[in-house]
């Protein structure tokens, strides 16, 4: 699974806060909505939420029965520039990816190519773990995925993340701090606390690319 897309520009993003609040405003469950329901209710509830959670813009899908059937568009893409949100405009897709990786590291269990109990150093080698107290082998695959191998990163204060409309980094250099404020470090023993990790998961990147 090489980068082409993933590491292109994205032109905008959304607050993940926004998600369940709008799940809640077609009804419950989206079982009385319907796509001719869906204009007025999003012209009535969306903009309330843009402001409230202090996001620029969003975009919504309704899918029935695996089908997209109504789309809508509200906001900007760019204060900035005052670029309105359109229903084709790109968003960074953020920690959905890390759904993807976890398919992914699962089709590789699947397939036999490697164990969810493996320690994560026989199948990484393009990035070292940092020195730890602990015996690193500790640091699975399996823990990995649950976000309870220990390892956490820094977070870099809005000026020294990367921008919008950059690449992003590599994972490695993702895991070495840049844009993100400190290099992946380990804050506790893998498996003593669950910490929600964006290191761990570029690890499973670098697996995954072998």
């Amino acid at each position: 699974m090489r980068r082409g897309p993933t590491r292109r520009r994205y032109l905008a993003t959304v607050g993940i806060g926004l998600a369940g609040s709008i799940a809640g405003c077609f009804g419950p469950g989206g079982g009385d909505v319907s796509s001719d329901s869906l204009p007025a209710t999003f012209d009535d509830r969306i903009p309330e939420l843009l402001d409230r959670y202090d996001v620029p813009g969003a975009c919504i899908a309704f899918v029935q029965d695996g089908e997209v059937t109504w789309t809508g568009a509200c906001g900007e893409a760019d204060r900035e520039e005052g670029r309105p949100m359109t229903t084709d405009t790109v968003f960074r897709a953020a920690s959905i990816t890390k759904s993807v990786t976890a398919w992914g590291i699962l089709n590789l269990v699947e397939r036999g190519e490697i164990e969810l109990d493996d320690p994560i150093e026989r199948h990484v080698t393009r990035w070292e773990l940092p020195e730890a107290e602990f015996d690193t082998e500790a640091v699975t695959v399996r823990r990995l995925l649950s976000h309870t191998s220990g390892r956490q990163m820094g977070t870099a204060d809005d000026d020294e993340r990367y921008a919008p409309d950059e690449d992003l980094p590599a994972p490695e250099a993702i895991l070495d701090g840049e844009g993100w404020g400190s290099a992946a470090r380990f804050e506790h023993p893998p498996r003593s606390a669950f910490s929600y990790s964006n290191a761990g998961f570029a690890l499973l990147e670098l697996l995954i690319e072998g």
